[in-house]
């Protein structure tokens, strides 16, 4: 074989192979992305770092919008808890943390009292009780649960705007109403850029001999203290209750006190 043909021959192999790679880059360019892998490669490197993930991972963050906080009005909240009697404290943010006085004491107590319990305070108190959903249940203590309720505005949640409820076999014990008052003034439906994919493979390490479990992640908005604004979040749950919050934004972690 001359060295003209061989050179022909190696131009035509090198054309095909050119050829192949633009139509495959073109197709990753245009299709989506496969969630399954995605969700196990994320998993894998968790995995490695002692950090279960037992949730699903969403795909997409609260819209983007600009919510200026109003001022906090407590006065129809308190005014129905003096009315049942107990303890009332009211901190200059605006928490309420509330001790009624124990009337009943339940000897065969299990967490479905406990729950109809909770629910039943839920709905008597003075506010949209219709939008705040149960958000978990802990162990508080023997024969003792912790019920979180978040309001959910649409399909984000405002996690500042909470009802934290201790309950026992002597009814309920604390009950602590975390308000925040709002405007939403404008709202961009396209999406942040910072994935909570990227954040769990970049912000989530090893925690010394600790295992960590993963058990919800979701999407809202919370106030941010640094910079006066309520600002586009992920929320990160651990099975212990422990809370973290990221920017939907920038992927930085937002410290709560």
């Amino acid at each position: 074989m001359d060295s003209k043909k061989a050179l022909r021959i190696i131009i035509a192999l090198m054309l095909i192979v050119n050829i192949f790679m633009a139509g495959y880059i073109i197709s990753l360019a245009f299709s989506e992305p496969d969630t399954k892998d995605e969700h196990k490669y994320i998993t894998d490197i968790l995995a490695y770092r002692d950090i279960v993930l037992d949730c699903e991972i969403p795909d997409y963050s609260a819209p983007s919008a600009v919510i200026i906080p109003n001022s906090i009005d407590n006065t129809a909240i308190i005014d129905y808890l003096k009315e049942q009697d107990g303890t009332i404290v009211e901190q200059q943010d605006g928490m309420i943390m509330y001790s009624p006085i124990s009337t009943e004491r339940y000897e065969n107590f299990t967490l479905e009292i406990a729950t109809t319990i909770t629910d039943a305070f839920i709905k008597e108190l003075p506010l949209e009780n219709e939008a705040y959903m149960l958000d978990s249940i802990l162990t508080a203590g023997v024969n003792m649960y912790r019920f979180d309720y978040i309001y959910l505005d649409g399909s984000s949640y405002i996690y500042d705007k909470r009802i934290e409820i201790t309950v026992s076999k002597n009814g309920i014990d604390q009950v602590y109403i975390k308000s925040l008052e709002y405007t939403v003034s404008d709202t961009e439906y396209n999406r942040p850029m910072v994935t909570i994919g990227n954040i769990l493979v970049s912000s989530f390490t090893r925690q010394g001999q600790s295992f960590i479990t993963i058990k919800k992640i979701d999407t809202g908005y919370l106030y941010n203290k640094n910079t006066s604004s309520i600002a586009n979040v992920w929320r990160v749950m651990y099975n212990n209750g422990q809370e973290r919050y990221f920017s939907s934004v920038d992927g930085t972690e937002i410290i709560q006190d």
